[in-house]
């Protein structure tokens, strides 16, 4: 089995061609039990400002 598939605390960044798109992927991955899944509707910009 893929390590990644395994460890549940992995961290995942999803983008999308939408903020529609990405949540929804998002939601998808959440509903495998994945832990350190959020959401956050801005564009990559925002989000590294976000960040700082």
């Amino acid at each position: 089995m893929n390590m990644l598939l395994a460890d549940h605390n992995t961290r995942i960044i999803v983008f999308g061609s939408s903020a529609d798109d990405a949540r929804f992927v998002a939601e998808q991955i959440a509903r495998e039990a994945f832990h350190n899944v959020s959401f956050f509707p801005g564009s990559t910009g925002e989000l590294q400002s976000a960040v700082r």
